[in-house]
């Protein structure tokens, strides 16, 4: 569970800020400020607010191995700004990231481990449409 309700971390290295949340069905759901994009809104956060889908967790054994297929076979690149291990991996940019982790890691800032479950994920890639399937 999360210590403290109210925490907000910034991310230095992406220059961005979160907040965490758990839904209705106890999926925990971050939404992130990335100060790199220039869409700035003024005004309380409202529904209205919310721009996108930023990050999608893949749970698997490898993330680099997974990363660099995702490389070879659909053109991805890793996150530049993410220092990518064996452990956790990032694939994309600012405007959406592929968040590849290692099985029974913890999702930050929880001590609940990750799990791997079926996921269809359509994404664009430079005008290419990627059909992924884990």
């Amino acid at each position: 569970m999360l210590e403290d309700k109210t925490v907000v971390t910034h991310f230095e290295n992406w220059n961005a800020h979160s907040i965490y949340f758990f839904d209705h069905s106890g999926n925990l759901l971050e939404f992130i400020a990335r100060h790199d994009l220039n869409n700035e809104q003024i005004g309380e956060f409202n529904s209205a607010s919310i721009l996108s889908i930023s990050e999608i967790g893949i749970v698997t054994e490898n993330p680099l191995k997974l990363g660099n297929q995702l490389i070879e076979e659909h053109g991805l690149q890793f996150f530049s700004q993410n220092a990518n291990t064996e452990k956790f991996a990032a694939m994309g940019d600012h405007e959406g990231l592929l968040i590849l982790v290692q099985p029974t890691r913890n999702w930050y800032p929880t001590q609940i481990p990750s799990e791997s479950n079926p996921i269809r994920i359509t994404l664009e890639n430079n005008d290419n449409i990627v059909n992924l399937h884990f």
